[in-house]
């Protein structure tokens, strides 16, 4: 019969495309077959109906579903009724990757559902929910292709499998208590959490520690075994009843992605002070694997601590638990299961009104982002904090999940497995390997290691070219703000204002250099910092003789413009923040101290000058909170009058917002409010404003210029 081929192509694998495709063929009395493929759906359809079947296929596809592109040709199709054929490999894989979801309703009903076989069964999924990503070794994504491959169905699963009425008809994880994967002592997980123990709990990405979030004792002793002095924690909440949250932030927080979510602490559970010292924000997040259901079921916990399950500077664990996490923890809850990729949870915070990621993984990577250029065959390593890679198929530039900090030979591996499992995923073939200028970055030395012709890009045009890219712009002012990037006359960047087209981008304006002795000494102790600033207009800071002596004779001094410096350095000069123990931890701690008092004026200052900027901070003598806001107010107003003076000298309307110190709420919202009367305002929304999104610009800025 003459009818229809229709080849549809995004996200159509593992979200029940095949099953519902089947049902509403059979509802509308359509004939045919459908099947999966390396690079989608493929879809034969005749019948009278054709054209509705058509129709909803294309606007009313499963809930899971991303489609990106649907073909439509005249076919012969030969077929009695409707069927789903084997999944066949054409050897070209243009397929989207599922991302990891949490427990559907249906599933959380059955799971707590003492007559149901799967009652408490920590593995159950449905084609609307569970594992994909973290599990998935290939594609097509079928079960062989999965780390379900050593769980053989039974016979009741594979009923429910081959049964089209079922929701779980083609679900590839499909599984029970008699023939799927098992946890070790779920019951000695709970007592032990119950008596404020520590427990290391294998999850769909990896390992958390857990521990009970109000208890003093359980979290310093926690903050001991990992040796993670004040970096804040994460907290799983049993549900929304503790939190106080915007519309903006109970959507994300219960959506099925399910993210931490950093919200005003005093809208928040009142957990242990140790959960996060000194900050005004909290990180929660609910529920969304079945082994958290079950714990907070069992032991009727209300928050728990959940915190990556790692050593510091390494990445989360995956296998070897004992031997990673055997010290710290006081009990391993542990599954037969495989991890095939390692998905951290992902962080959002709503800023200026708009949900903004600090950390990008679990429940969003690897989705793309969608370009207008050709980024084909491009491997953007990114950068070495915060690091995350991407790889180009056409204009779809694929985003890693959050990888960590490149510090070590851990992370340095996990990213190496990370960059090939991608590739073979998508199917790259690699045409140009892309990277940050920094010698010494591991991530640039990964890249050069790869049998490719090497792309450099500027880590702070990358940072540019990034959030120009996701709001689909072509030119703009951009205002790169972080703590540290390897410049083009090599000192380290941080406080740059460019001017950017597809052809060029010029660095227009930046923070006045800033002598460093001691180089890194001066990330950790800051007021280091802001005693050589202050030494450049004569002041002298009690007590800082070592640092005098350095500058004096000119020894291990490196010079920064990066305004995350400065803001370390006025935490330390007002005694917020003098030992910084993790990455920005002086800078969230003088937001936290000036945010009640943001409107207290500001210092007048005659430009991005570091040294007229801490001396005014010096001599004020009003207390630190208000001295921090009045800082934060001359950055905002600094920064926009620059802005506006390159703007008006170009005639450029567009200004974009990128880097670390973007997501810093006060900075953020007060650039905005200050300049979009007079120009287009872009920020960051899809990818972090952090390093995070600096994979993303690199491999835009090197589809330009290769």
């Amino acid at each position: 019969m003459k009818g229809r081929r229709i080849r549809v192509t995004g996200v159509v694998q593992g979200v029940g495309f095949r099953p519902f495709v089947y049902n509403l063929a059979k509802k509308l009395g359509i004939e045919g077959t459908v099947k999966n493929d390396s690079s989608g759906v493929d879809i034969f359809a005749s019948g009278e109906h054709v054209q509705e079947f058509t129709r909803l296929v294309t606007e009313e596809p499963p809930p899971l579903a991303r489609i990106k592109n649907i073909d439509i040709t005249e076919a012969e199709v030969i077929a009695e009724g409707f069927s789903i054929i084997e999944s066949k490999d054409t050897g070209e894989k243009t397929v989207d990757i599922a991302v990891d979801t949490r427990t559907c309703d249906d599933c959380l009903r059955e799971l707590m559902d003492p007559d149901d076989r799967r009652y408490m069964y920590p593995f159950i999924n449905c084609t609307n929910c569970g594992p994909r990503y973290t599990i998935i070794r290939d594609v097509p994504y079928d079960r062989p292709f999965t780390s379900m491959s050593s769980f053989p169905m039974c016979e009741k699963c594979e009923k429910e499998y081959h049964d089209p009425g079922n929701r779980r008809f083609h679900a590839q994880p499909n599984c029970c208590p008699a023939c799927g994967p098992q946890y070790n002592d779920i019951d000695r997980a709970v007592e032990l959490l119950t008596e404020g123990k520590i427990v290391a709990v294998k999850g769909i990405g990896g390992y958390h520690l857990a521990c009970d979030a109000f208890s003093d004792e359980a979290v310093r002793r926690l903050r001991e075994l990992k040796d993670r002095d004040e970096k804040p924690f994460a907290v799983m909440a049993a549900d929304t009843g503790l939190l106080d949250l915007t519309e903006n932030e109970r959507k994300l927080i219960t959506g099925i992605e399910r993210p931490i979510m950093l919200i005003d602490r005093a809208k928040g559970p009142a957990v242990s002070e140790y959960v996060a010292p000194g900050l005004s924000t909290l990180g929660v997040m609910l529920p969304y694997a079945p082994i958290h259901y079950i714990l907070f079921e069992k032991g009727k916990f209300t928050v728990l601590v959940m915190t990556s399950g790692n050593r510091k500077n390494e990445p989360m664990a995956t296998e070897n638990a004992q031997a990673v996490l055997g010290d710290i923890a006081d009990f391993i809850l542990d599954h037969d299961r495989g991890i095939v990729v390692r998905n951290d949870d992902s962080v959002i915070r709503e800023l200026a009104g708009e949900p903004v990621f600090l950390r990008r993984s679990r429940g969003y990577a690897p989705s793309p982002v969608s370009l207008e250029l050709d980024v084909t065959g491009l491997l953007a390593c990114g950068a070495m904090l915060k690091n995350s890679i991407a790889v180009g198929r056409g204009t779809q530039a694929y985003l890693s999940q959050y990888i960590g900090d490149l510090e070590n030979e851990q992370t340095y591996e996990s990213l190496a497995f990370t960059a090939r499992h991608l590739m073979r995923m998508f199917d790259i073939d690699l045409k140009y390997a892309v990277c940050d200028m920094h010698p010494d970055y591991l991530s640039t030395r990964f890249a050069e290691s790869l049998d490719a012709p090497l792309i450099k890009v500027q880590h702070h045009e990358a940072h540019a070219r990034a959030c120009m890219a996701e709001n689909r712009i072509e030119h703009a002012v951009s205002v790169v703000y972080d703590g540290v990037g390897y410049g083009h006359d090599e000192h380290a960047w941080g406080g740059e204002i460019f001017s950017a087209d597809r052809g060029s981008i010029r660095r227009e304006a930046h923070l006045s250099y800033m002598p460093m002795p001691g180089g890194d000494a001066c990330v950790e102790y800051p007021l280091r910092l802001a005693a050589a600033i202050l030494h450049g207009r004569g002041i002298i800071l009690p007590e800082m003789e070592d640092v005098l002596e350095l500058l004096e004779k000119d020894v291990n001094v490196h010079y920064t413009s990066g305004m995350g410096r400065l803001f370390d350095a006025v935490s330390a000069l007002l005694g917020i923040c003098t030992h910084q123990t993790y990455e920005g931890q002086a800078p969230m701690q003088l937001e936290a101290a000036a945010g009640p008092l943001a409107g207290t004026g500001a210092y007048d200052i005659s430009g991005l000058d570091s040294g007229e900027i801490l001396e005014q901070v010096y001599r004020d003598d009003s207390p630190p909170e208000i001295r921090a806001a009045r800082f934060h107010n001359t950055i905002i107003e600094i920064t926009a009058r620059e802005v506006l003076k390159i703007a008006e000298s170009s005639g450029e309307e567009n200004i974009c917002f990128s880097g670390g110190c973007f997501q810093n709420l006060l900075l953020l919202d007060g650039c905005i409010r200050k300049l979009e009367q007079e120009m287009k305002v872009y920020r960051h929304r899809l990818v972090p404003p952090n390093d995070g999104c600096i994979a993303l610009g690199q491999l835009v800025s090197a589809a330009y210029s290769r």
